[in-house]
Formats: C-alpha cells, sequence, structure tokens
C-alpha cells in the first residue's frame, strides 16, 4: 500500500528571523513616527510684522528684520549680531 510521507518543516535561521523581526520593527518605527511626529513642535512659533520699513521677525532669542536692502539678525537686547547687505 502507499504510505504518505510527512512532510518535515525546515527550521529557520536564526539569522535570517532576526533579520526580519529587525526590518518589522524599523518599519513599525518609521510609519509610527511618520504619524504621530507632526504633533511634537520642535520649533518655536515666530511672529513676524510687515511695517513701512519691511518684515521684522520675532523669535524667543533674536529677531530678524528685512528690508529691501539689508538683512539684519538682532539680540532680543537689540545689538546687531549680523548684517547682509544685497549689492
Amino acid at each position: 500500500m502507499f504510505s504518505p510521507k510527512l512532510i518535515q518543516p525546515k527550521p529557520l535561521d536564526t539569522k535570517r528571523r532576526n533579520l526580519i523581526k529587525l526590518a518589522l520593527f524599523g518599519g513599525g518605527a518609521f510609519i509610527l513616527g511618520k504619524v504621530i511626529g507632526p504633533s511634537f513642535n520642535l520649533f518655536p512659533k515666530e511672529s513676524s510684522v510687515t511695517n513701512s520699513d519691511g518684515k521684522e521677525t520675532f523669535f524667543d532669542n533674536f529677531r530678524v528684520n528685512e528690508n529691501g536692502d539689508e538683512l539684519g539678525i538682532y539680540d532680543k537686547l537689540g545689538n546687531e549680531i549680523l548684517i547682509i547687505e544685497k549689492d
């Protein structure tokens, strides 16, 4: 008579198993970061004012003043840090 042979499953290689596990954890962390990431705000919000001289943007520790021919960066006390002029 015909007797069917039982098929024995091959044991998985541990290196392959670790690689698949690492890829799944990495993919899950990437997707979780994409979903939750926008709710974290790493940069402070800025406020900007446009007046007749140009645009002035205020940050926590410094301000940026942009007028027609130069861009000035000042600290919160009003001291000049950097001024860039157009030629």
